[in-house]
């Protein structure tokens, strides 16, 4: 089964995140049948987001990355939703669709959520595209942790080759926070030490390991401590959820169902479940 590596890490300075999120991205790519390179980058963007803020925080039960535009390109308006949340200890799921409209959005904005294990409000914040054409990006992340976090963050979402539907494309993403009392320049020396590493554009094509992590901060001169965590596609949806509707509508209402099969997609993973007559049956007394 295909997962992907996130490995946490932190010292007395510093804490952040570091992935690739090839499979998570490749994953829901397949599933939704994307071709269009501009939004797979997006979806890569996403699955990032989710991923790498998914265990900065213990105990947080679900973290969502959402991003939703409309677009005009030859004369054509295009809607664009992109969903991707990790949810439970190490579960992944994730929707991304891009359909003609004839009416477009008013505004195109991303929204990121957490909601911590039992809690049953879930913390949102909403800002806007910095472009609709090419959708959510590593500097709309730069502005959400500038605005919303306001905590000192350099983010990195890089992704590069989205040429076929295998999970092989470049890519390597990190986040990295200033913990309370360290001075930014700090940070930025940081950032600027990651880039340098003759290992860091090699780690864009090899796989992620604790291995190859330690070698790209081996300039760090503070311990630094880390955990790795593995994330899987799953989704708790199943056929009874998706077509317990059916159990509010009058006699009318379900004798009209019955007349034809209808397919119930769900909105977190894109899976397909058939409404059949035989499954209307029982609740038509």
């Amino acid at each position: 089964m295909l997962k992907d590596l996130v490995i946490h890490f932190y010292t007395n300075t510093f804490r952040g995140s570091i992935t690739q999120g090839r499979n998570m991205t490749s994953i829901i790519r397949s599933r939704n049948g994307l071709e269009d390179l501009t939004v797979c980058k997006e979806l890569h963007t996403s699955v990032s987001s989710s991923l790498m803020q998914s265990i900065l925080l213990r105990g947080e039960e679900r973290v969502r990355t959402v991003s939703e535009r409309s677009y005009e390109a030859l004369g054509i308006i295009y809607d664009c939703t992109v969903y991707t949340e990790k949810w439970g200890s190490n579960f992944f799921r994730g929707v991304a669709t891009k359909s003609e409209t004839t009416t477009p959005r008013e505004k195109s904005n991303f929204m990121i959520g957490r909601a911590l294990y039992g809690a049953t409000e879930e913390y949102k914040s909403i800002l806007a595209l910095d472009d609709q054409n090419i959708g959510l990006t590593n500097k709309d992340m730069q502005t959400f942790y500038n605005i919303s976090e306001q905590v000192p963050s350099k983010i990195y979402i890089n992704s590069s080759d989205f040429t076929n539907q295998n999970p092989d494309f470049k890519s390597l993403s990190y986040l990295i926070q200033l913990m309370p009392g360290g001075e930014k320049e700090m940070l930025t020396e940081l950032d600027e030490s990651i880039k340098s590493s003759s290992f860091f554009s090699q780690l864009h094509e090899e796989p992620l390991t604790e291995e190859n992590f330690k070698h790209l901060f081996s300039s760090i001169h503070e311990e630094i401590g880390f955990r790795s965590t593995e994330y899987e596609f799953k989704c708790n949806c199943n056929k009874d959820s998706m077509i317990s509707f059916i159990k509010k509508l009058e006699i009318t209402e379900l004798v009209e169902l019955k007349k034809d099969t209808h397919v119930i997609t769900c909105s977190h993973c894109n899976e397909h479940y058939e409404l059949t007559p035989k499954d209307i049956d029982p609740y038509i007394k």
